[in-house]
């Protein structure tokens, strides 16, 4: 496991408030209990070094170089710190591949703003999914979406709605795939709105986890 430390800016980001009309992109859902949207960044363009080998996982990128803790702080509502912390998860059991490097990068995010102080900080994971044959991860993805659309109470198809190849979001996590990439953005801790509501990842979720994705693309 490696720390990665926080490359955020000493500015935090700004608190909850209310939504403006409008605000919204067709890439996230609306989002109620007085959040603010986070601005989207411009369409991903493939402009990253990585050239993956299908069964060489040692070209396959390391997942905390795709995603910035300043870039997390800044989507985050109320976000003071941010924590990045690399780990190498090992490959399902039927995978013979092993993993080289860190396939999940998690976020430790202080907020202030945690529903439950217990809980701060909350948590936000990028994860590499899988690297494999458009065949193969045509598959496992379209599984993974029919199983959440049909179990999932809150379920939004985004499709090809901010440069992914295909996306959807469950409960404010976001996966989406990109060329022979499978990814995941999972979050975990509920906020308080401007109205003193508790807002749960299905509502602060959706406008924050889709930009990040952006992110992740542009790096690819």
């Amino acid at each position: 496991m490696i720390v990665i430390g926080d490359d955020s800016d000493p500015d935090p980001a700004p608190p909850l408030a209310a939504p403006t009309s409008g605000a919204s992109s067709s890439a996230t859902a609306s989002v109620p209990g007085g959040i603010a949207p986070t601005s989207a960044a411009p369409e991903a363009q493939r402009t990253g070094p990585w050239t993956p080998v299908v069964d060489d996982p040692s070209t396959w990128p390391d997942a905390c170089m795709l995603l910035k803790a300043a870039e997390v702080k800044a989507a985050v509502p109320g976000a003071t710190e941010v924590i990045a912390t690399g780990e190498v998860v090992p490959a399902d059991k039927d995978d013979p591949r092993p993993v080289v490097h860190n396939n999940t990068c998690h976020f430790a995010v202080k907020t202030g703003q945690a529903s439950d102080p217990v809980k701060d900080p909350i948590k936000l994971d990028l994860n590499l999914l899988d690297v494999n044959t458009e065949s193969v991860l045509a598959a496992d993805y379209a599984e993974r979406k029919s199983r959440s659309s049909k179990y999932d109470s809150i379920f939004k198809d985004l499709r090809r709605t901010f440069g992914a190849d295909d996306a959807f979001l469950v409960s404010g996590d976001v996966v989406f795939r990109k060329g022979p990439y499978l990814f995941g953005i999972a979050i975990d801790g509920d906020l308080v709105g401007t109205d003193g509501e508790d807002l749960g990842t299905f509502d602060w979720g959706p406008e924050v986890t889709p930009p990040l994705a952006m992110f992740v693309l542009e790096r690819l």
